[in-house]
């Protein structure tokens, strides 16, 4: 429910605008007032129906900037990946609002953080410098940097920035959210849960702290809330393939087995090549005793994606339940090449070997583990057993 004072604001605004039609400031304004309330629709049309004029502003290429990137944030949390063309268009925006005012910090900033989601991190970085200098208390500068810390695995920094930022952050969302960022990206999943609950308890429809919280939830094994959460994201949000993958993974969770085949099946009739939709059908086959058809998905996951480490792991555990250890282990060491820091591969080879030999290749695929955890008990039992073994014989 609007407050009477943002209806008074939206009011004045209209008034303004309807003797001059032209005035790109207010007209942009109005723009961003209507997409803060998520009305997007409206807020796209008040930059549709502008006369030309009302172009020579650099407030309407943010805005137009602004409402792509918010397009380009929605792909994201449906697909789980940026769409580069989305952002692209996106920067060509801002860049028109700098040709009209290379002083102005909010299109630097918005600038900066279309080269964040590239991955253009020294140019993003450049970017948000030059807006934090000419306008010292934009906290949102603050914000945006400490989400670049985040994407260059930089927490401490990351934790520092947004510290700094705290006393003057209007939107406590945002701080909840990127401190919940910065708990997961350390493995605090607790503290990671506590700031994205807080973030849904103060706006319920806040996509990615839902999204983020189902994810933990799936970490934690608390499969229901994962399944609830992307339940409700769903109803909103139906093209939410996220949602759909994690809904799906929830029901695996609880042994719903007809019913994850059910929720794969529908992700796959939209995007016949989804890896992770595949290689989750796969595993639900197998559980459902369907093994004869388990392996098709698994074989077209890794056809698709030859570089996903978890593909090839999955198609070793349909080998490992057939008992063909020999093709599972050809696929734990292709994870394993693909990604030498897959834990789970590692501790897979390592057992097989172990059970079937040689026992100077045991102990070898034990000390990579190792080398990755040095403290994991099994790694450790293991290999004292192969050591002890040696020397009695």
């Amino acid at each position: 429910m609007r407050s009477g004072r943002l209806e008074d604001a939206l009011e004045s605004l209209y008034t303004v605008l309807a003797s001059d039609p032209a005035n790109g400031i207010v007209r942009a304004y109005l723009s961003l007032l209507k997409m803060s309330e998520g009305e997007i629709e409206a807020s796209a049309l008040l930059l549709n129906d502008a006369p030309q004029s009302a172009w020579e502003a650099a407030d309407m290429h943010i805005q137009r900037g602004r409402l792509t990137l918010y397009a380009a944030d929605r792909s994201r949390d449906g697909t789980g990946v940026h769409d580069r063309g989305l952002i692209r268009g996106a920067i060509s925006f801002f860049d028109s609002a700098l040709e009209r005012d290379r002083e102005n910090a909010l299109a630097w900033l918005g600038k900066g953080r279309t080269q964040r989601q590239l991955g253009e991190i020294p140019e993003a970085e450049d970017c948000l410098v030059r807006s934090a200098r000419l306008d010292p208390n934009e906290t949102m500068i603050s914000v945006e940097l400490a989400l670049l810390r985040i994407d260059q695995d930089r927490l401490q920094d990351a934790e520092r920035i947004i510290h700094e930022a705290e006393s003057a952050l209007n939107d406590t969302n945002v701080l909840h959210y990127v401190k919940g960022l910065i708990a997961a990206g350390r493995g605090n999943n607790d503290e990671a849960r506590r700031r994205f609950d807080d973030v849904l308890v103060r706006d319920p429809s806040h996509v990615r702290a839902r999204l983020n919280r189902a994810t933990i939830a799936m970490i934690q094994g608390d499969h229901p809330v994962a399944l609830e959460d992307s339940e409700r994201l769903l109803d909103a949000h139906p093209e939410l393939d996220l949602a759909r993958i994690l809904r799906a993974e929830a029901l695996m969770g609880l042994k719903q087995w007809d019913w994850a085949e059910i929720a794969l099946q529908e992700i796959l009739d939209r995007k016949p090549q989804h890896v992770p939709a595949l290689i989750s059908l796969g595993i639900t086959l197998c559980a459902l005793d369907r093994a004869e058809e388990a392996l098709s998905p698994l074989d077209e996951a890794i056809r698709l994606s030859p570089d996903n480490p978890d593909a090839w792991h999955m198609r070793a555990q349909f080998y490992i339940e057939q008992g063909t250890l020999s093709a599972a282990l050809s696929d734990l060491e292709a994870a394993i090449r693909v990604d030498s820091r897959h834990i789970d591969s590692l501790l897979h080879a390592a057992a097989i070997l172990h059970e079937i030999g040689p026992s100077d290749k045991a102990e070898l695929a034990w000390r990579r583990v190792l080398d990755i955890e040095p403290t994991h008990r099994l790694a450790r039992t293991r290999l004292t057993e192969i050591e002890s073994r040696s020397i009695e014989t």
